[in-house]
């Protein structure tokens, strides 16, 4: 399963429900520009934008909400900054509550799907 995981051109983070990673593939690290996400937590990562363009507060913002309680949840388009770098993101992701109590989080860079 890990090889399957890393392969994904799609960037896969695993993690808890208070959002801080403990595996992820290259695509993740590539998309979230990070080396070494392990024991970093998303909203350190991450400001998830409304559709106004303004920071949720991480416990409020969907990704938040999925993760700390551990339910499924797709969003297929939302706004994000890096916090590293300011740069912008249309980010659609899918969590994944995983038996044991942690969760997957799947990301695909909606940018890269635009048609001009």
């Amino acid at each position: 399963m890990d090889t399957l995981i890393f392969a994904l051109r799609h960037a896969v983070c695993m993690g808890n429900a208070d959002g801080t990673i403990t595996s992820a593939n290259p695509a993740a690290a590539t998309l979230l520009r990070q080396d070494n996400l392990g024991g970093k937590r998303l909203e350190q990562l991450l400001e998830l934008l409304d559709g106004e363009g303004h920071p949720y507060p991480w416990a409020s913002s969907p990704l938040g909400k999925a993760l700390a309680t551990q339910r499924a949840y797709e969003n297929r388009s939302e706004k994000a900054l890096l916090r590293a770098s300011g740069g912008g993101l249309a980010l659609a992701y899918l969590v994944i509550p995983l038996p044991d109590g942690s969760c997957g989080v799947v990301f695909d860079d909606m940018s890269l799907h635009q048609v001009e």
